[in-house]
């Protein structure tokens, strides 16, 4: 479904509106106004991403050849389907095990030389 929805769909425009959003138009008519400042400003900050912040950095992007849209290159970048969805998913956090209480001779075997 993503592929045939990537082949009948194209980006058409992005156009910076104001802070950090960008406003999408897609050829069957559908438009989002996308909101980049959560992303860039969350905790704990990326300096490859967070350097977007300056605003004359971000207005900065383009459309590429496979319907996406990149900064510098590549550097940043977003998916077709991030765009047309109309939102950056929020990312997990990492979980931390406690493997205090787990008996060594559980989690490895003793090398022998």
């Amino acid at each position: 479904m993503k592929r045939k929805l990537l082949d009948e769909v194209r980006l058409l425009s992005a156009t910076y509106l104001h802070d950090y959003v960008i406003r999408f138009v897609f050829s069957d008519g559908k438009t989002n106004d996308i909101d980049f400042y959560p992303f860039l400003s969350k905790i704990p900050q990326n300096p490859m991403t967070s350097k977007y912040l300056d605003l004359n950095l971000f207005k900065n992007f383009k459309i590429t050849l496979i319907n996406d849209i990149s900064w510098n290159d590549r550097e940043m970048c977003y998916s077709f389907d991030t765009l047309y969805r109309g939102y950056i998913e929020k990312t997990t956090k990492r979980r931390l095990y406690d493997f205090s209480s787990v008996p060594l001779s559980s989690v490895a075997e003793p090398i022998e030389n």
